[in-house]
Order: structure tokens, then C-alpha cells, then sequence
């Protein structure tokens, strides 16, 4: 064939190559059916059975290459190509009811409700971690950026979003507060909020998407999007959120800020669906802000939890009762415990940096030898753990309890 042939020939088939590369998909995991499905992004060609995986899949992420999947029931991630071939159930196996999956340029992270931890491994399924972090509840989803990680808690009277970075440092399980919810199973992240999907397990009002700032957790919105039904599962793409809604079996869609909100972008046909995932070239990815000069503006700094400090600053006797007032100061806001040999240990909040008072008295074994020999002498430890995850101070000092002898009755 001659080169004058053999270039428009070329020139066709990189056209169809680059044609195809370019279709996006959004997937889910249909929890009762043990299939991962797929359907194109305006919602047509839903294909619930697109890859059978058995099981109970919960939660799907995709990149340029690969589906994941996390079976909960099998303890597993499950991986299969983009076209749904070259299907691997045990990807990484070994895992304790894991619930949610997420990926980075070179990490797979995944979120197990059993053991109430965060794990990672490389990309390629190598050096598995499943305790890389101790997230304190159940957690039920996760989501990365380019600095850290967040899972959601599922079983907790008061929901939370936590965050830690990526090498798992710096854990702060209670970052964001889900206002209204006690059960929480689906996250996602942008530069500017993380946000939550309010199942409805425990109460009634499992039909909300939630946010708050991404920065520090605060400015919360527990109501970003209404009408939902039992969302599950959360993903962000350019300026469009999506969600799972495991009630109706499916897929909403809508503006990050809110706004033009479709509950039934698709129907998927799942009894249960869990999780949900759409392909990077779904849209562009949002420009970066911009001050008044143009330039770009700079993220905000990433803020590292400061270690607490604590001390003794003041002992008052109370020998009438037998007890001491105890002043102890700290650096911010958390919880101060005082304990020692032969006292009762007590626990008091800190609503901030300042001094906090607390009452110690004898137990109830050592009581009836203060009142024979009218003191206690013991060693008293006060530690301090920051409420913003930072690391935990300690420190001591001798106490005595004094208690008078009441006097005799006159005859």
C-alpha cells in the first residue's frame, strides 16, 4: 500500500479510536442484584447488569483504566476494565465489610464498617494497609482530594464527615458535623466543600445532600439538595454532583451549588443501588478562581492541628467535704481528665483556651480512710486531648485530700 493511501487510512482510524475513548459513563452498584451498571451521561442506555460480581457491591470508582468496586459481603475490592472486561472479584481481598472506594493517581483507598477503619494500597493492589486509619465509627464512604481524605460515619447519633491526610497523619474524625443526620453513607469533595448523602437510616429524613466548607468544616448546609430518596453514594465531576438514590433505584444529578436538580437523571432498573461513579471526561473541570488581578488564587493553607498543652494552676482544699477544687488550664478547645490512686476520675469539656475547674474527691474504698485519718495523699495526673485532633498533653502534681473531724456533740 502506498504512503499516499496508507495516511488518510491512519487519519480515519485514530478518529475512531479517539472517538470511542472519548464516550463517558455513569456506573453504579446494585447492592441487591450483584451487578455494577452503566449508563451513558444524559441517562439513556441503562445497563444494570453491565458487569456481574456477585455479592453485595456497595460502592464503584472508576480512572482512565479501571472500574472498582467494593463487595462488602465478599470483603473485597473488585476490579474489571472500562469495557468491563478482564473482570477481577478479588482485586484486594482480606478486607472487613468494606464500603467505600476511592482512588487517587497511585492509591486506592477503601472504608470498612466492621472494623471502623480507613485502608489503602497502591494502585496496582500492592502494600495493602487496612488499618492506615482509626476512624472512631462506622464508616460508610469515602472521597480523596489532593491532600486528604474523608469518609463519612454511618451509625452515630450525631453524623460526622472526618478527614485525615493521605498518609493517614492528622486524623480528625469529627471534621464536619452532618447537622440533622444520624446516618450518613456517601462523600464527595471539591475545592471549596465536602459533601454528605443523609441515608435516612434511624429517623425520617433521609432524603437531604449536606454540605460545609472544605477548609475548616464549618458553614454547614444540611439541606443542599431535598427530595432525594435514601441517597447512597456521592461523586463530583467539573461543577456536577451525582448520587445514588438507593429508594427508587435512581441516579440525581445536579450543580454543586444546588441549583437545576435532576432526581431522575437515570433510571437504572436496581432494586438497591449503592454507590455511584462517572467517568473524568464527563465534563471539563471547573478554572480555578481568580482575584482581581487574573492570577489564579492561591488555595487556602491546610491547616494542621497545633499538639494541646495543659497545666495545674491552682489546688484549693475543701477539708469540710474532703474534696479539692482543681484549676487546670489549657490551650483550646477539647476534653481534660483528671485522675489519680484512690480518687474518682473525672471528665470535663473545654470550650476553648482558658482554665477549667474540677471537683476531686476520694473513692469509695479510700473514703472511709480519710475519715479515720482525716487526709489522702496521692498523685494527680491531668491530661488534655484536643477536640481538632491534635496531639494529647499530660501532667501531674501531689494532691492531698483533707477532711476535718466533725465536732463531738454537747451533752
Amino acid at each position: 500500500m502506498s504512503a499516499r493511501r496508507l495516511i488518510p487510512l491512519l487519519a480515519i482510524v485514530a478518529s475512531l479510536v479517539l472517538a470511542g475513548s472519548a464516550q463517558a459513563y455513569v456506573y453504579w452498584a446494585d447492592f441487591s442484584a450483584g451487578t455494577i451498571g452503566r449508563a451513558n451521561l444524559d441517562g439513556t442506555g441503562a445497563n444494570d447488569a453491565f458487569i456481574h460480581v456477585g455479592g453485595t457491591p456497595i460502592a464503584v470508582a472508576v480512572d482512565a483504566n479501571h472500574i472498582y468496586w467494593a463487595n462488602q459481603s465478599q470483603g473485597t475490592i473488585g476490579r474489571a476494565n472500562l469495557e468491563g472486561t478482564e473482570v477481577e472479584p478479588s482485586f484486594i481481598s482480606g478486607l472487613h465489610e468494606p464500603s467505600g472506594v476511592a482512588l487517587t493517581s497511585s492509591y486506592i483507598f477503601w472504608s470498612s464498617i466492621k472494623d471502623s477503619r480507613i485502608g489503602r494500597a497502591n494502585l496496582d493492589g500492592s502494600a495493602k494497609n487496612t488499618a492506615l486509619i482509626a476512624t472512631g465509627a462506622s464508616p460508610c464512604g469515602v472521597a480523596v482530594d489532593s491532600g486528604s481524605v474523608y469518609w463519612s460515619n454511618l451509625i452515630s447519633l450525631e453524623a460526622y464527615v472526618g478527614r485525615a491526610n493521605l498518609d493517614g497523619t492528622f486524623a480528625k474524625p469529627q471534621f464536619a458535623r452532618a447537622e440533622g443526620a444520624a446516618a450518613i453513607c456517601g462523600v464527595a469533595v471539591n475545592s471549596a466543600s465536602v459533601f454528605w448523602a443523609n441515608t435516612g437510616f434511624f429517623n425520617a429524613n433521609g432524603i437531604t445532600i449536606g454540605s460545609a466548607s472544605v477548609v475548616d468544616g464549618t458553614s454547614p448546609r444540611p439541606s443542599l439538595i431535598s427530595g432525594a430518596d435514601g441517597p447512597c453514594g456521592l461523586a463530583i465531576v467539573g461543577t456536577q454532583l451525582y448520587w445514588a438514590n438507593k429508594g427508587n433505584g435512581t441516579i440525581g444529578r445536579a450543580n454543586t451549588d444546588g441549583t437545576a436538580v435532576n432526581e431522575d437523571l437515570v433510571t437504572t432498573g436496581g432494586g438497591e443501588i449503592c454507590g455511584v461513579a462517572v467517568d473524568s471526561l464527563s465534563s471539563p473541570l471547573s478554572p480555578p478562581p481568580t482575584g482581581s488581578g487574573g492570577s489564579p488564587t492561591p488555595p487556602p493553607p491546610v491547616t494542621v492541628p497545633q499538639p494541646g498543652t495543659v497545666s495545674v494552676v491552682k489546688v484549693k482544699d475543701d477539708s469540710k467535704r474532703g474534696t479539692a477544687r482543681v484549676s487546670v488550664r489549657v490551650n483550646e478547645a477539647g476534653t481534660v481528665t483528671v485522675t489519680g490512686k484512690g480518687v474518682v476520675t473525672v471528665k470535663v469539656q473545654s470550650a476553648g483556651a482558658g482554665t477549667v475547674g474540677v471537683t476531686v474527691r476520694a473513692t469509695k474504698g479510700k473514703r472511709s480512710a480519710l475519715r479515720r485519718t482525716g487526709k489522702l495523699t496521692t498523685k494527680l495526673a491531668a491530661s488534655f486531648t484536643p477536640a481538632d485532633g491534635g496531639a494529647s498533653a499530660r501532667t501531674a502534681t501531689a494532691l492531698t485530700l483533707r477532711l476535718s473531724a466533725k465536732p463531738k456533740s454537747q451533752h
